[in-house]
């Protein structure tokens, strides 16, 4: 046993590494270590306290540090305001705070009555705070007696005077500084011993009542009066009256100080509580034995949970609590594993080859037990079923036990049916019935099945449950059938009917399981997902059940379970006990066995593990439920310190980067025991949080949120077990109201900008489209002008046109009729006219004929140049030419008006077209022939400023002014004008000519063409 537990130590250190140290010594205490390598101040404590809310409170000449099960937060001089000294040595917890006082009499109060804002020191007073009336000394100003002060004065160095003060009341105490005990009551004082032999004194008190101990016994003052005294504490070493503390093998006090002092006496390492019976007598109850824990300077007791806080001056701090959890058998077993139990009597238990008990335990010199299935009691004899064999014991001690039936078969498991004296047996391939003690066979049944069975449970007189490798199944022995399944794929380790409605069912690696009224329900896996693989069921009909598991034993209300199954509740608590707690295995074994637990007469449960036993009172176990408050610890963004209101987090865009909250709960039972998860926006999905307590944000989002933190699986909308803040992101700039409307009003302005220039802009284009639609109507008037001009234009044309007719076929028709009547008379006149009237005759013939081919080369002239793509065809000629082709042409036709034609002829050459210039001076000179009798024609041409001038005048009758229009405008043409006019006007500004008309009636005309 010493050597396991030697071994177990070791082991706890080595896993636990620099976290806090948890070590087993003995069966009965469980012992955590913290130093500074779990983050303590200093190893060196002077003083320790746990407030209200369940906060560890340490005081060390580093500073003073809070403790909440998990880590530490140091404060210092340099974290706290006009304190000077960080060497903290006492606590004072009363009704009206928590304070705590350093070396240099400056006190600090630490707020624990704000609910979820977490506690923390803050400067409060001079002086010392003495006791529970809540008033303050300062040694070096107060008005005691000059000895008294000088005393205090010259302790306050190195011993504050505290280290031995008492007071009772408002206005009265005790001081005990060296070797001189004064009391004082107001403004009065006196000193009430001074012998030298106090250097070893101890002293403690309760209520009004102060006990000094010394080296003759104990005295007792009551108001300064000396009650008692020499009377010894019993079972106390008598080195403790004559040493003092400073020696580590002797008895000395040490003082636990709240509100309820407890004393305690370290007697070579054996702790004892200080008690006063009601007559006022002291004695000693003990605590622990040979507790290995040295240098103790303060013990607190943890009433509410079991366990005490244990400071030292050199070596941390310890948690100490007593285990009620034995463990036996572990080093007797040789293979470690136990799993069938048979109770021997009201205190031994018999299992494999062992009896054991509380006392001992007694291992058999045989090993036919080892395969132990099960085992009972017939007519005064023992029987042992393994899974070869059936076993007779005529006595468990010595004697050597004796095969009575041997198995065909595997044995799983077996059942004695005291009442008919039938022991059931069932096996991997069948079930059997035995006769005891005659050991006959009553009935055997081979099952056709391709599955294990590893245990069965009569639920019936012919029903079993049974255990196998593919699921639980219902069994009726009469027809030899299974006529049920569930969980067909799981290997089924335990069932338990705690109603006729509810089976509970545990299997090896698929869950934990209800069924109720034909549905199956999964229960949660619980910490550690230690019921995935669990095994035996106890019912401690108190509303609870206890679960073994591979990873612990665990306790779980059966109404949460059975809340979370009907749909009521989302959470079940599953407490766990494990190595924390003393228990040297958390592998427990058992499952498929019908007792293996046993419950004794005692109330003591005996579960079988992988190494031994485990034995324990269900009854009297307490449980460390998790009822600290939770607590944010520590705010961060972007790595800075938050230093605002915790419960209204209100931080920048730009600052919420990366988020770090630090939610605490103060707890100093098994970790696993409590676990913090958080929702974010009332979402029903939780997260739990690490560790290390920290929940992060990354890159939150701007706007409020608000986050939930709760303890996982605890059902509770209690404020203790839950804790609600906001974190409210400020939108960047370019989210903000103000930005919008900066946007808006940027917007407003472009868009009024806009519309200005656009009105501007249509403005601008309407008046431009004003101008356009004015400057098309002027041009539509000018186009309507123009058109009515073209119609009327086309209107004269065409009677222009009927005009050219008309000309052509009057100015044709004289010289046809002409050539007509002249030809005719030839004709019929050609015997009898002498020469000299045929030859004027034929004249005449030739005048009018060329007329007419003259009449038909100008048509053809003229109709030519109207076609399109018409082009004139300019050369360069001398005039004269011309003037001589015209003067040989119109010479003779000139005659027939008895005019005469005389020509000047130039001496240069001009370039235009011959063809029509001749055509348009020949029609000129015709038209003077027309209008001109016995007169003078002339044709003559000169340069004047590089233009050519070719006049034609006559001595006729002249032009009036509408003739005169005639030759100037062709739309004025009028019927019967002659064609010769329009030729004229048509042909004359092809080739660049301008002709100007000069007439005098009765004087004649003069028509000036000018070229170039």
């Amino acid at each position: 046993m010493q050597r396991f537990q030697l071994i177990f130590v070791i082991f706890f250190i080595l896993i636990n590494g620099i976290s806090a140290q948890s070590i087993s010594y003995g069966n009965g205490v469980v012992i955590r270590k913290y130093t500074q390598e779990n983050g303590l101040s200093q190893n060196s404590i002077r003083d320790l306290v746990i407030d209200q809310n369940n906060f560890c409170w340490i005081a060390s000449e580093m500073g003073v540090t809070r403790f909440d099960g998990k880590s530490f937060k140091n404060y210092s001089s340099d974290l706290m305001d006009s304190v000077s000294s960080n060497r903290f040595v006492l606590f004072s917890k009363t009704s009206k705070g928590l304070y705590v006082t350093n070396l240099d009499y400056q006190t600090l109060k630490i707020n624990v009555d704000d609910k979820n804002i977490i506690p923390a020191p803050k400067r409060f007073a001079e002086g010392l705070f003495l006791g529970n009336n809540g008033k303050f000394i300062n040694p070096a100003k107060t008005k005691l007696h000059p000895f008294v002060k000088n005393t205090i004065s010259s302790y306050s160095n190195e011993t504050p005077v505290y280290s031995s003060t008492f007071v009772e009341s408002d206005s009265s105490g005790y001081f005990y500084s060296g070797n001189n005990l004064i009391y004082f009551k107001g403004k009065d004082y006196s000193i009430i011993s001074n012998k030298a032999e106090l250097s070893g004194e101890y002293d403690f008190y309760e209520g009004n009542k102060y006990f000094l101990i010394k080296n003759t016994g104990y005295e007792l003052y009551i108001d300064g009066k000396l009650v008692k005294s020499g009377i010894k504490i019993p079972n106390i070493n008598n080195s403790f009256y004559k040493v003092n503390k400073e020696s580590l093998e002797t008895d000395y006090i040490i003082q636990s100080r709240h509100l309820s002092p407890n004393y305690y006496v370290d007697s070579l390492n054996n702790i004892y509580e200080i008690k006063i019976t009601v007559d006022n007598n002291v004695y000693l109850e003990k605590i622990f034995d040979r507790l290995p824990i040295k240098l103790i300077n303060v013990i607190h007791f943890d009433k509410e949970n079991d366990q005490y806080f244990i400071g030292t001056s050199a070596a941390g701090l310890y948690i100490v609590k007593k285990s009620l959890f034995l463990n036996l058998a572990d080093d007797a077993v040789l293979d470690g594993a136990i799993y069938y139990q048979y109770q021997y009597n009201d205190t031994t238990i018999f299992t494999k080859n062992l009896l054991i008990s509380k006392k001992k335990t007694y291992v058999f010199p045989y090993d036919s037990f080892r395969d132990l299935r099960y085992s009972f009691k017939c007519q005064d004899k023992y029987y042992a079923v393994t899974s070869k064999a059936i076993l007779k014991i005529n006595s468990l001690e010595g004697n050597v036990p004796e095969t009575v039936y041997n198995f065909d078969y595997y044995v799983s498991n077996a059942h004695y049916d005291s009442s008919n004296h039938i022991l059931n047996v069932f096996s991997v391939n069948g079930w059997l019935e035995l006769n005891i003690p005659e050991l006959t066979v009553k009935k055997q049944v081979l099952f056709e099945n391709k599955f294990i069975i590893y245990g069965f449970t009569s639920i019936l007189k012919d029903t079993f449950l049974c255990y196998t490798n593919k699921g639980l199944k219902w069994y009726d022995r009469k027809s030899n059938h299974f006529f049920k399944t569930i969980l067909p794929s799981s290997i089924i380790r335990s069932a338990y009917y705690s109603s006729p409605d509810n089976l509970w069912v545990t299997t090896y690696g698929n869950g934990f399981f209800l069924y109720r009224k034909g549905v199956l329900v999964r229960l949660p896996d619980g910490p550690r997902n230690a019921l995935k693989s669990a095994h035996a069921i106890f019912n401690d009909n108190k509303g609870h059940f206890w679960i073994t598991t591979n990873n612990g034993l665990y306790k779980v209300k059966i109404k949460e379970l059975l809340d979370y199954a009907l749909g009521k509740s989302e959470n079940v608590y599953y407490y766990l006990f494990d190595r924390s707690d003393g228990i040297i295995t958390t592998e427990f074994n058992g499952g498929i066995i019908p007792k293996s637990y046993l419950l004794m007469p005692d109330s003591t449960l005996s579960l079988p593990s992988m190494q031994g036993v485990i034995w324990f009172n269900p009854f009297k176990t307490k449980v460390c439920v998790p009822k600290a408050p939770i607590f944010i610890s520590e705010i961060y963004y972007n790595n800075k310190i938050y230093r605002g209101d915790p419960f209204d987090i209100q931080l920048n865009y730009g600052d919420a980067k990366q988020i770090k909250i630090k939610i605490v709960s103060p707890y100093f039972g098994n970790p696993l025991n409590i676990a913090l998860e958080y929702s974010i926006n009332d979402d029903p999905i939780y997260f739990e949080i690490n560790q290390d307590g920290f929940i992060t944000f990354n890159n939150m989002a701007y706007g409020e949120h608000s986050i939930t933190v709760k303890k996982k699986g605890i059902n509770s909308d209690d404020s203790t077990h839950r804790l609600s803040f906001r974190i409210h992101i400020k939108p960047p700039f370019y989210r903000t109201a103000l930005f919008y409307g900066l946007m808006a009003a940027c917007l407003l302005l472009i868009i009024i900008f806009i519309v200005k220039r656009r009105i501007k802009s249509l403005k601008a284009e309407s008046e431009k489209l004003e101008q356009v639609v004015k400057e098309r109507t002027m041009t539509l008037s000018e186009t309507i002008k123009s058109l009515e001009i073209s119609e009327k234009a086309l209107e004269e044309g065409n009677n222009l046109r009927e005009n050219i007719i008309a000309m052509i076929l009057h100015d044709l028709r004289s010289p046809l009729r002409f050539l007509t009547t002249i030809s005719n008379d030839l004709y019929k006149k050609f015997d009898y006219d002498d020469r000299e009237i045929y030859r004027k005759k034929l004249f005449d013939l030739k005048v009018n004929t060329f007329s007419i081919l003259n009449y038909s080369e100008n048509f053809f002239t003229w109709a030519n140049s109207q076609r399109d793509g018409f082009t004139i065809n300019e050369t360069s000629f001398n005039l004269s030419k011309l003037f001589y082709d015209i003067d040989e042409f119109y010479t003779d036709i000139s005659k027939q008006n008895k005019n005469r034609l005389i020509i000047e002829y130039p001496e240069f050459e001009i370039r235009s077209d011959y063809n029509i210039l001749s055509l348009i001076v020949r029609n000129l000179i015709d038209n003077a022939n027309k209008n001109t009798q016995n007169g003078i024609i002339s044709l003559k041409s000169y340069c004047v400023n590089n233009s050519v001038i070719i006049e034609i005048s006559d001595t006729g009758k002249g032009l009036s002014e509408q003739e005169k229009e005639m030759f100037t405008n062709v739309i004025t043409q009028k019927l019967n004008s002659g064609f010769g006019n329009v030729l004229i006007l048509s042909l004359l500004p092809l080739i660049k000519g301008k002709l100007k008309v000069e007439s005098t009636l009765n004087v004649g005309t003069v028509f000036i063409i000018k070229l170039g």
